[in-house]
């Protein structure tokens, strides 16, 4: 099915992405890990573009918080595949928290809700694994002597686990709430 852009629809997803990026931005001036990394809230504007326009837009909005994140908030760089894991499919796959929310959900908001944060959990484990990826891979020097896997897996979870729960406990009010505005 082919998407309409209307007017609005850009406007809508303007604001969502805007509001992504002055999250991560906020949050990573507050609760940035040393090497890289930040606790964040995103997942609500990026969930609420999905609830209204779909998944293609949501992924869109997320991909776009990823690049402008690194405008304003200095990524951690080290070559372009490490950037592509960590700030391209990193955000990108949170774009996807809604794909488990039907039609029929939309009247149900146990449903609704419960859909979402399966959602969630599977884009934040996603999330988590493309951090530990290059962690494992391109950060090997943080971990000293310990084992290169085991301290990438711990490092990255002391971060994406605190977001993940943040997540799952605003988002869902957060969309209920948005939900009932005319559209």
């Amino acid at each position: 099915m082919r998407q309409t852009w209307s007017a609005r629809k850009i406007a809508f997803l303007a604001m969502a992405i805007a509001l992504a990026v002055v999250i991560e931005i906020v949050c990573s001036m507050y609760l940035r890990m040393p090497q890289g990394g930040s606790f964040s809230l995103v997942m609500v504007p990026i969930a609420i573009v999905g609830y209204f326009y779909g998944i293609g837009p949501a992924v869109m909005t997320a991909l776009a918080a990823g690049v402008l994140q690194g405008l304003f908030v200095p990524p951690t760089f080290v070559n372009f595949m490490q950037y592509f894991l960590d700030y391209i499919c990193g955000f990108a796959v949170l774009g996807f928290a809604t794909m488990f929310i039907k039609k029929s959900d939309r009247d149900d908001n146990k449903k609704l809700v419960l859909h979402l944060m399966e959602g969630i959990v599977i884009v934040y484990i996603v999330k988590y694994l493309c951090h530990v990826i290059t962690g494992t891979l391109f950060f090997a020097e943080y971990a000293g002597d310990q084992i290169v896997i085991l301290y990438s897996l711990t490092y990255n979870l002391t971060y994406v686990a605190p977001s993940l729960v943040a997540a799952l406990v605003v988002t869902p009010p957060a969309l209920l709430a948005v939900k009932k505005l005319p559209h």
